[in-house]
């Protein structure tokens, strides 16, 4: 089986960097307020850049993809 965001960071080896400046959410598209109706259904990480300056980070480190 595959690993999503619905399973929780940690499920899946996948965190936060620690030297970035945003903070990732996780989001269903099902919660309109955070996404467009059009997008896909599932789950996604997000981040609000509207307080954040050009070139600060925003970084989700993923674990190495394997067949």
């Amino acid at each position: 089986g595959g690993c999503t965001f619905d399973d929780g960071l940690g499920a899946c080896d996948y965190h936060q960097d620690l030297y970035d400046d945003f903070e990732w959410v996780h989001v269903s598209a099902q919660e309109p307020h955070y996404l467009p109706p059009e997008m896909p259904q599932g789950s996604y990480m997000i981040v609000d850049s509207s307080d954040h300056d050009p070139g600060e980070k925003a970084r989700l480190q993923l674990p190495t993809m394997k067949e």
